[in-house]
């Protein structure tokens, strides 16, 4: 039997790297009942590392040089503060070289991240092309999750969201986010993420200013308060940074002095030797003066603020002041008029046990500014110190926008007039202007579409969507609706667009092959919406059913857009229309025809719940196949009028809005009596679901709904408006605009293109009826001997004109303003009054957001991030307070700003150092997907000023906005208004009312409530724009020159 025999040495190896290091600074000494020694700043003072000698045993390894081993030491000093705003603990290096047996590497590649330089170069060149075209639109797009086999970048411009990588870490992957169905000119950003907050770096509130360079300890021998100022300019977060060899005996010193910032610095020595052993050590460091002054004072005031601002003395070595310490403030010349004195300037304090004592001055704040005053301190032995502070003195309110927009069509051989009347608020001198945008015609917003398409990173040769491909081969034709591909001989066409006719011909003959037959057209089942590269296609199952929705789609766009795709006078283009109708006419319309039959069948069969197919599904497929379709002989009469124009006509009041649109534009193809009335049906009940803000207007999803349809939808309702002739007011100009510039849509797995071309065909149908498609149109807006602007459109490639006029140039009072057209086309005019109010409202005001405002103490049990109690108007000096915004729209908006402007007696808290706080969105994880549809956070910016929450959008409804604050400074500061607007349409606003807020200290200081909240009451017509409502009382202010209880009449003079 064999044997064998084993042999065991035990090996240990060892891998301790330390060596132990001192750090000392023998030339300091620590104050009686302190433990860390002082320096004075700008004094210097050695610093000495060594190699820790070893003990009597000297068995231990990490001690003393070895023989021929050499050392380095590298010492520096850092601001303990800053260490504890971002913590970074002192390095065990020697961990960090010991190898882990257990680890496992893995290989990774920079090639995924990296950009040619022509890429960046297209990047910023489409950037500003966008917002030359079309200054409305959205420049937004998708981050979409790195490396996925799903997603990638959906488009080549999208927001640097510099913060994503440190903000979602926690999720491994990188960030969550979903392309966008509704588009528009731009994709919006929808990326899923916690609520982020950016810090904009500010300058310290009170720096020192430099001066003279005497030492202040012999500038106040005389004993007065007379220091000079102290030179504090060489603030240092890391003062001390050097490598040092060691000397034989494993020894260094280096030299530290002292910046000005007064406080605690770590020196910290690391040690590595050319035997790989490391070592780290640390010790403190204490920089102060004997008497030195430190600011106590708020970061920010605001005109008629009663305030208290001074110093904190402190004496070294924490000791009552033997003598007593003279102070005095001084205004400088050019600050007495925005500052005044309510105290005494001069005063006598002696410091506690601690060796500290607060000093503060009556301060008044008078006028806007940057005031500086010098506060000074000596004790008659020699002792002084003495600062200079800044106070920015801000205004109580930021600048407002009214405005009022509006279409005028030129009329042949005549000239069209407008007239509006210009009533200027009271405002603050030097702050009023008026600002007028005119434009003609969309067609920057269907260029904008258009690109979007061309540039959707489409793999021509292996197709995936179907969708795309369709669109592909009817961009041409929506591009023509405006005579791109046969221009006038004296047109000039900028190079952008000629890049992208050139682009859409090449995409149309590839995407033309890839519909083929065999390829994404089904030879029985029409278009579908995905195939699968030649490879991998005899893997794919067998194609089952018909898309009804895209196969409806294509039939129905070929039908609107063939004669447009055929008048482009281009052989590819001419080939092409026969192909497509070949197409549609042998596979599409058979393929939607079938399947309509068959799913009808099968809806009233089904085991659980038979019944008639959806109407909506009815109302789709029609659009296609058209009101004269007929079903084949020897259909089921049930299934027959499942699917006819009766039902859908007898029905109609079912249908949802989008559906209602399909049934329309299938009778406008066929006119008859009772489909004319059915289209006036559908429209009146469109008016009556339009949401109109400003100068948008979009349609419900319902009655009483406030929620949008998707863009789609309303692209589908303004056609068919277009179509019928119907004039609607202003709300068909408004839609239009709308549809040219919609709202960030909600999220959706891939992007909508047929919703693009929809959108396209109904801008250009709209301008083609309201003669903007080609455009020879020139306005001039006067009031009275003044002219704002002159202006002319020829193109519809015509830039938008933007002019803005001063009130100190208008007659006073100004003269309405008149608009006057002559020639063809329509031009869009928005004119916006900009200016600072005279004086705060006390009450809100509603131009369609309304806004709250309340400052209540902390809850703090939860965490310090929640709000308890009633709303208050004082607060004790030192309190922790919440500043809650609750802002209600009745409409979606579009991407709006929300102003916090912050009374100068309060200091908001950063999110950023706040611990383990998410700010204003929480994002569990796992609850990532449970309400995804409506997550939107808003991007947070944090100023001592000023708290700015910017959303991408916002849906009806109320939201809420906290911000932390600690009531830092005594006195009575003006509460501004809070206020939130649309940042397209910036009349879209409104403003919490302003008043004011007291900051208490003292005895008998406590919380005083602020009172019950009331009710908004509506004022008559709205004051007819003609004056501002008082919402707590329900009356009309009225503008200058009109009076009535709801301003609708004239002052008579």
């Amino acid at each position: 039997m064999p044997q064998t025999q084993t042999v065991r040495q035990d090996i240990t190896v060892g891998q301790d790297l330390r060596v132990d290091i001192e750090l000392s600074l023998p030339e300091l000494s620590t104050p009686a009942n302190e433990a860390t020694p002082v320096l004075r700043p700008q004094e210097s003072t050695a610093i000495e590392v060594s190699i820790k000698a070893c003990g009597s045993q000297n068995d231990n390894e990490t001690c003393a040089l070895k023989a021929d081993e050499a050392v380095e030491f590298t010492v520096m000093a850092i601001d303990k503060a800053i260490l504890e705003l971002v913590p970074h603990g002192l390095r065990d290096v020697a961990a960090d070289y010991v190898f882990n047996l257990g680890l496992s590497f893995d290989v990774a590649s920079s090639s995924d991240i990296l950009h040619a330089p022509g890429a960046i170069t297209g990047l910023v060149e489409k950037f500003v092309r966008e917002q030359e075209e079309n200054p409305w639109a959205s420049i937004d797009s998708e981050l979409l999750t790195p490396g996925s086999g799903y997603f990638g970048y959906y488009d080549d411009v999208y927001d640097s969201y510099d913060y994503f990588d440190d903000e979602l870490a926690e999720f491994g992957t990188g960030a969550v986010a979903f392309a966008v169905a509704s588009g528009g000119a731009a994709p919006e950003s929808a990326t899923v993420a916690k609520s982020v907050a950016r810090t904009a770096p500010a300058p310290p509130p009170f720096a020192p200013a430099p001066s003279a360079d005497a030492e202040v300890e012999s500038a106040g021998a005389s004993g007065g308060a007379g220091a000079a100022l102290r030179s504090q300019a060489d603030f240092m977060a890391t003062p001390l940074f050097v490598t040092v060899n060691a000397t034989d005996n494993g020894s260094g010193a280096v030299n530290f002095t002292a910046p000005d910032n007064l406080g605690t610095f770590v020196v910290r020595a690391y040690a590595a030797t050319d035997k790989a052993r490391f070592g780290s050590v640390e010790t403190e460091v204490i920089v102060r003066r004997k008497l030195s002054l430190t600011p106590s004072a708020p970061r920010i005031v605001r005109v008629g603020d009663a305030f208290e601002a001074g110093v904190i003395v402190t004496i070294s070595g924490g000791s009552v002041s033997d003598v007593p310490i003279t102070m005095d403030l001084k205004l400088e010349d050019k600050s007495q008029e925005l500052l005044s004195l309510t105290t005494e300037s001069e005063r006598q304090i002696v410091t506690d046990a601690d060796g500290q004592a607060e000093v503060r001055f009556g301060l008044q704040a008078e006028a806007l500014g940057e005031a500086k005053f010098i506060i000074s301190a000596g004790d008659g032995s020699g002792s002084g110190d003495a600062l200079e502070l800044e106070l920015p003195i801000l205004g109580l309110q930021d600048p407002v926008t009214v405005a009022t927009s509006f279409a005028i069509q030129a009329a042949e051989n005549e000239t069209a007039t407008a007239v509006e009347g210009l009533d200027l608020p009271a405002a603050l001198p030097g702050t009023g202007g008026i600002e007028l945008q005119a434009g003609v015609g969309r067609l920057p917003a269907v260029l904008a579409n258009a690109r979007q398409i061309m540039e959707a990173n489409v793999n021509h040769t292996c197709p995936h969507d179907g969708s795309l491909e369709l669109v592909h081969t009817v961009v041409p034709a929506a591009l023509q609706m405006y005579s791109l591909y046969t221009p006038d001989e004296d047109e000039e066409q900028d190079r952008a667009t000629e890049a992208l006719l050139a682009t859409s011909g090449a995409n149309f003959s590839l995407a033309l092959q890839n519909l083929a037959v065999d390829n994404l057209t089904h030879s029985e089942f029409g278009l579908r919406w995905w195939i699968a590269c030649p490879p991998l296609r005899p893997r794919m199952g067998p194609l089952r059913s018909a898309s009804i929705y895209l196969n409806a789609h294509a039939v129905w766009l070929l039908d609107s857009l063939q004669d447009l795709l055929e008048s482009t006078d281009q052989q590819v283009f001419l080939e092409g229309a026969g192909a497509l109708r070949k197409l549609s006419d042998e596979h599409w319309r058979p393929a939607l025809a079938t399947q309509l039959v068959r799913d009808a069948q099968e809806s009233r069969s089904r085991r659980f719940f038979p019944g008639p197919i959806r109407l909506s599904t009815v109302a789709l497929a029609r659009l296609g196949l058209g009101r004269d379709w007929a079903p084949p002989e020897g259909t089921e009469p049930q299934i027959v009028d499942d699917i006819s124009m009766e039902r859908l006509d007898r029905e109609f009041g079912k249908l949802d809005m989008e559906s209602r649109a399909y049934v329309a534009l299938i009778h406008l193809r066929n006119q008859s009596e009772a489909g004319d009335e059915l289209v006036a049906r559908a429209i009146d009940e469109w008016t009556s679901n339009f949401r109109v803000g400003g100068r948008t207007a979009y349609i419900a999803t319902c009655n009483g709904c406030a929620t949008p349809m998707g863009l789609k939808g309303n692209a589908l309702v303004l056609l068919t408006m277009t179509r019928a002739g119907q004039a609607v007011g202003p709300f068909r100009e408004k839609l239009a605009n709308y549809v040219a510039s919609p709202p960030a849509g909600r999220y959706a797995y891939f992007a909508d293109y047929i919703e693009k071309i929809v959108a396209m065909l109904a801008l250009g149908e709209y301008d083609l009826a309201r003669g903007s498609a080609d455009p020879d149109l020139g306005l001039v807006v006067t009031s009275g001997d003044v002219e704002l602007l002159q202006a002319e459109f020829t193109s519809p490639q015509s830039p938008m004109v933007v002019t803005g006029t001063s009130w100190s140039v208008l007659n006073q009072p100004p003269a309405p303003l008149e608009f006057s057209v002559d020639g063809k086309g329509e031009v869009t005019i928005a004119a916006l009054l900009n200016f600072v109010p005279a004086e705060p409202l006390p009450f809100p005001t509603y131009r369609g957001i309304y806004v709250e405002q309340a400052i209540q103490l902390v809850n703090g049990s939860s965490q310090f991030d929640e709000p308890m109690g009633a709303p208050l108007s004082t607060v004790p000096l030192g309190s922790i307070v919440i500043v809650t915004i609750q802002i209600t729209t009745p409409d979606a908006l579009d991407a709006t700003t929300v102003r916090i402007l912050m009374p100068g007696g309060l200091e908001p808290v950063d999110p950023n150092i706040e611990g383990d706080s998410f700010g204003v969105c929480a994002l569990p994880f796992f609850g990532v997907f449970s309400s995804f549809p409506y997550f939107n956070c808003p991007d947070q910016e944090t100023l001592p000023s000023v708290v700015t929450f910017r959303y991408n959008r916002l849906r009806a409804g109320t939201h809420v906005m906290r911000v932390r604050a600690v009531a830092a400074t005594p006195g009575v500061f003006g509460l501004p208004p809070t206020a939130a607007f649309v940042n397209s349409q910036p009349e879209l606003m409104g403003l919490s009312p302003a008043g004011s807020f007291e900051v208490c200290d003292g005895e008998g200081c406590e919380a005083v409530p602020l009172g019950p909240a009331r009710t908004p009451k509506a004022c008559p017509q709205d004051c007819n724009n003609n004056g501002l409502c008082d919402l707590d009382k329900g009356t009309c202010l009225c503008f200058e020159g009109f009076t009535g209880d709801a301003c609708g009449a004239f002052v008579e003079t």
